[in-house]
Parts: structure tokens; C-alpha cells; sequence
């Protein structure tokens, strides 16, 4: 990867406080919103599965963590891994810091490990609250976030906890494959001290953005530390360097729990954008009817050849320099090819809930040619011109020009 791709990969982040989404969807890009809640959903799910747990056995343990049957322990520990595929293992913990009981299986043999001396089991005790942690060396050898909630007696005294561990790289992974695959942005994870914990560069986890923009121009580093400073907010990181001159757009929002904080960043491409006022929307319509007309367009089309196809996008892009990207997409909304790479959403799927794709949906629905301007779900605003293929079943070319 390139020195300068490396450095925007650091400027991807994401952060959590006490249950909850600090975003403004005025500013915040629809998808960072999206992922975000998706995200913070999890959390909040997990961390009511453990209240609900930790509420039944004080009720039933009357302050005494031995009246506790193991079998129903076991289950109840069982089940928070079942439900919450983040999970890597889940435990109940004596007030001494002992892990008591701990499933899956295959991590019984930890059983009877102190964590006494872990910070956020301390915290626990002192307040009497639930704690996150930030990722740390688990005694299961596992680098890993700590959920914990109390159990506490009759008068508030704290008996020991229930908790859950997790890979705080799991938090999006599910996205891995389809979001982040399809569309033309990146994320980061970061603790609000400039700690990666997930990156979709696969810059090195658990390094620190800091260090790897300490020889950066003084406006990246300012807007690194903005990013770590504030909930929510938005910049534009200058990205010259002997790699590449292009611009990057970074967005991020807050997510959080119990107090601990991250930080969710998205970058995406603010390079090649222009002035409405350069683009002829009547000739740009004409151009994309005359490539959508090609036989050689409408076979690759039916065929789903995304090589030719690709051979066309960047003739077309070439002789169009305004454009930002060409698509060809399926009377279903489905993005089978596009140029270029990295620009185009292929693999992406329209859907009606987002408000940015409705037009899209609409025309194809329709099967007429059409233009429209909108905000991108990666941030920014777009010109989007859609035509019919001919004789192709519902299938369009869309392109898009970015606009500043």
C-alpha cells in the first residue's frame, strides 16, 4: 500500500461513551449512520442479554454466588454466545475477581483464573456499574474488549458479575464482505487515544494513528486530533504526497457504552469532484444512450461480461472526464459491473429505505432514461444520469459525477 494510503487508512476511526450514536444526519454520510447504528444496536442488544442475566441471578442468589445452580448458569452463559456472534467467550465472576464459570467449552480450562487486578473489574467494584473495557491481554490469551455487569444483593452490595468478551474487529467484520466491498469509502475503529482497532486498509491493529501521522503535514495531524477530540464532525484530509495528490473526505461519529468511548470514521474520495457548471447535462445523457445503444454493450450486458464492460466504462470515462464513475445494474437495483475500480459500487444493491437510491429504483422500475442529483450514502453530492439498455431485460448504465 502506498505511504499515502496508509496514512489515510490511519485517519478511518470509530469510538464509543454509555449507549450511545452521536451523529447529525444532516452531516453524517447515510451509510456511516447505517453502520453506526447497526453497530451500536449490537452493543445495546449484548449489554441488555447481560442486565437481564445479572437481574435473575441476584434476585435467585440472595447475595450468595454458590446458591446458583451451574447447570442454569451454563446455559445462561451459553446462550449469550449463541445469540451475539461478536461473543468470544461469556463468564460469571466472583467478587474475589475468579472466574467461576466460563462457556463455550472449550474455554473451561481458564476456570478458576483471577482478573483481580484488571482495571475495569476494579472500576466494577468501586462503583457498582456496569464497565466496558478497552481491548487488553485476556487471561484466555485472546486481545479483547470486557463487557461486565454486577450482580448485586438485596442492599446494593456487589456479589460478582457476569461478562462477555469480545474482538472489537468483530464489531464490523460483518461488513466486511458487502458494504465495504461494494462501496467506495473505508473505515476505521479507534479508541480516543489514537489506538486502531479495526481498519478495512488492514493497517496493523492496535497500532496508534498518532504515530503513523506524526510526519504528516500540520493539517493532518489537527484533523487527527479532531477527530479524537470531538463526538462527531467532518474535514477534508490533503493527501499530497509523492504517492498520490488525491483528497480524502473523513467523517466520524461516536458510539459508546458505560463510558467507555470510540471514535467510527469513514474516508472517502473527495478528489474528483467539479463544478456542476462544467457538466452539460444534455450531452451527458445523449453520450450514455449512444453506449448503452452499442451491441457490443447490450451482449456484455446479457452475458454479464464485466470485462468488456469495463473496456467500455473506461473508454467512456476517458472521453467524459467529468464522470466519476459508470455502472451497469440489473432491473433489480443490483450493481454487476463499473468502472473505476475502486470508484464503481459493484456488488452493491439498491435498496428503496435509502433515500439516495429511490431514483434509481424509480427509473428502473419504470424503464425510462433520467437524471438526478442527491447526497451519496458515502458522503457528498452526485449527478447521477441512468439510460436503459436496449433489449436487455431491465438492465441500465448510471453514471455519476460527483459535485462540489
Amino acid at each position: 500500500m502506498a505511504v499515502g494510503m496508509r496514512i489515510v487508512a490511519f485517519l478511518l476511526a470509530v469510538g464509543l461513551p454509555i449507549s450511545f450514536l452521536s451523529a447529525d444526519s444532516k452531516s453524517t454520510p447515510y451509510l456511516l449512520n447505517e453502520i453506526g447504528q447497526s453497530v451500536q444496536g449490537e452493543l445495546d442488544s449484548l449489554n441488555a442479554d447481560l442486565e437481564r442475566l445479572a437481574k435473575e441471578w441476584s434476585a435467585q442468589a440472595g447475595g450468595d454466588l454458590a446458591k446458583l445452580p451451574e447447570r442454569e448458569v451454563r446455559r445462561g452463559l451459553k446462550s449469550l454466545v449463541a445469540r451475539h456472534s461478536i461473543v468470544t467467550n461469556a463468564s460469571l465472576i466472583s467478587s474475589a475477581g475468579i472466574l467461576t464459570y466460563l462457556e463455550p467449552t472449550k474455554f473451561r480450562s481458564f476456570e478458576g483464573k483471577s482478573i483481580v487486578t484488571q482495571s475495569q473489574f476494579q472500576r466494577l467494584l468501586v462503583t457498582g456499574q456496569p464497565v466496558l473495557s478497552h481491548p487488553m491481554r485476556m487471561v484466555e490469551g485472546v486481545e479483547a474488549m470486557d463487557l461486565e455487569v454486577p450482580l448485586r444483593s438485596a442492599n446494593g452490595q456487589v456479589f460478582g458479575s457476569v461478562s462477555v468478551i469480545f474482538e472489537p474487529k468483530k464489531l464490523l467484520a460483518r461488513f466486511q464482505d458487502t458494504l465495504l466491498k461494494a462501496m467506495p469509502f473505508r473505515l476505521t475503529l479507534l479508541q480516543t487515544d489514537g489506538r486502531i482497532l479495526y481498519s478495512s486498509f488492514g493497517d496493523p491493529v492496535f497500532a496508534n494513528v498518532r504515530n503513523g501521522v506524526a510526519q504528516s503535514s500540520p493539517a493532518t495531524r489537527d484533523l487527527v486530533a479532531r477527530i479524537l477530540a470531538q463526538p462527531r464532525g467532518n474535514g477534508v484530509f490533503d493527501q499530497n504526497t509523492a504517492d498520490s495528490t488525491d483528497d480524502h473526505a473523513a467523517y466520524w461519529i461516536s458510539l459508546g457504552l458505560h463510558g467507555t468511548e470510540l471514535r467510527l470514521v469513514l474516508l472517502s474520495d473527495a478528489s474528483r469532484t467539479v463544478s456542476l457548471d462544467r457538466v452539460n447535462r444534455a450531452a451527458l445523457l445523449a453520450d450514455l444512450q449512444k453506449l448503452a445503444a452499442r451491441p457490443e454493450v447490450g451482449r456484455a450486458v446479457d452475458r454479464r461480461d464485466s470485462s468488456t464492460l469495463d473496456d467500455e466504462f473506461i473508454r467512456f470515462i476517458q472521453q467524459n472526464s467529468e464522470i466519476y464513475s459508470v455502472q451497469a445494474v440489473d432491473a433489480r437495483g443490483f450493481v454487476f459491473a463499473g468502472q473505476p475500480i475502486g470508484g464503481a459500487p459493484v456488488g452493491y444493491r439498491f435498496l428503496a429505505k435509502r433515500t439516495a437510491d429511490q431514483a434509481a429504483l424509480k427509473l428502473l422500475s419504470a424503464g425510462k432514461a433520467g437524471q438526478y442529483e442527491a447526497v451519496l450514502l458515502e458522503g457528498g453530492s452526485g449527478l447521477f444520469t441512468l439510460v436503459p439498455v436496449p433489449g436487455s431485460k431491465g438492465a441500465a448504465l448510471l453514471t455519476l459525477v460527483r459535485y462540489h
